[in-house]
């Protein structure tokens, strides 16, 4: 092959020739540096480049919004019934117990209601009902105990509020605070527990110590010579006498007879009577209603000593005030005479005349 022939070695020889050329010049004047010519044409455009590498993955973004919730999900069905236990063993039988002690003595009759005593020879108040129901030397333990127990804490109870009583007594006004009534009520609790305690230990009877026992509050007296209610013994603060023979016991506050024949009581404060044969005075005022052969009488010492302010005279003097009353006055005098049958004191005759035998034998 020949150089000339050779066309792809044209454009090596020519590229050195320039580089020749150029190197022969100096830019400083001993060497003259040839023009460079025109850039040759745009060679033709090589095939792409492979792609590059991937990078490194990015940072992770923020979490996005949680989404709605789920729907519920269907209830779960039953389980199936478990089988049933087995029966357990019946238990041993226990041992036999030991024997019971021996019963008390047994009571007859009203003996096994008193359990003790229950009433006195005199019988309930004194009207000789249910006499000697009772001994007071066979009491059950058992009963007693209670008894006394419970007795015991009455009377402690009045035990612990006495000097109070006698303070608040002390406190009130006169006469009054004198009578000792919230004393008189403390008394008669003390008296009703003491009653259980005697009872209980066989000391005494349970019905009579409980009759007497409001003795310091009242004392009332029915028929003859027979105290239902109270101590006749005693001053108690209200006085009762019903239809009864007796003489009118002591009161502090009042004094009250109705249909009695007996002689008055005249250290009440407040004296009352009613169809009575006499009339109870009191040391602050009295009160009458066909007794003592006065219609109508209210009177006292403090206010006109003691003359009547009705000022209706005896029976059958219709002066003064009676003009106005005497026809009323006269009625109730006749009904009250028929009724407790007091015509001429005599304490018979009227409807209710026959209970002034009452307890009597």
């Amino acid at each position: 092959m020949s150089l000339i022939k050779s066309r792809t070695c044209w454009p090596l020889l020519m590229g050195a020739a320039l580089i020749t050329s150029l190197s022969g010049c100096d830019s400083n004047g001993t060497t003259r540096v040839a023009r460079v010519g025109p850039p040759g044409p745009q060679g033709e455009q090589g095939p792409p480049g492979a792609d590059g590498k991937d990078g490194a993955p990015g940072l992770a973004g923020p979490a996005g919004p949680a989404g709605p919730p789920g729907h519920a999900g269907h209830d779960g069905s039953n389980g199936n019934n478990g089988n049933d236990g087995n029966n357990g063993n019946d238990g041993d039988d226990g041992n036999d117990g030991g024997p019971g002690s021996d019963g008390l003595p047994g009571l007859n009759g009203v003996d096994a209601l008193a359990a003790g005593g229950l009433v006195g020879p005199g019988g309930i108040a004194g009207t000789g009902l249910l006499a000697n129901s009772g001994d007071p030397d066979n009491v059950n333990p058992a009963i007693g105990g209670i008894l006394v127990k419970t007795g015991e804490t009455v009377t402690g109870v009045a035990d612990a509020v006495s000097d109070p009583a006698t303070q608040i007594d002390d406190a009130l006004p006169g006469q009054i605070g004198d009578a000792g009534i919230v004393t008189a009520v403390v008394d008669t609790v003390d008296n009703a527990g003491q009653a259980l305690v005697d009872t209980g230990n066989g000391d005494g009877y349970l019905v009579d110590e409980l009759v007497s026992a409001p003795g310091p509050i009242a004392t009332i007296a029915a028929g003859e010579n027979t105290v239902i209610g109270g101590d006749s013994d005693g001053a108690s603060l209200v006085s009762g006498n019903l239809l009864s023979g007796s003489d009118q016991a002591a009161g502090k506050l009042a004094s009250v007879g109705v249909g009695s024949t007996g002689g008055a009581d005249d250290n009440a404060l407040i004296g009352v009577s009613v169809g009575a044969a006499e009339q109870n005075q009191g040391t602050l005022l009295t009160v009458g209603a066909g007794s003592a052969d006065e219609n109508l009488v209210l009177s006292s010492p403090l206010i006109n000593d003691n003359q009547n302010l009705l000022d209706t005279g005896n029976a059958g003097n219709t002066g003064g005030t009676g003009n106005l009353l005497g026809g009323v006055v006269g009625t109730v005098q006749d009904t009250v005479d028929g009724v407790v049958g007091n015509k001429g004191g005599t304490g018979g005759g009227g409807l209710l005349g026959g209970l002034g035998g009452l307890g009597g034998n």
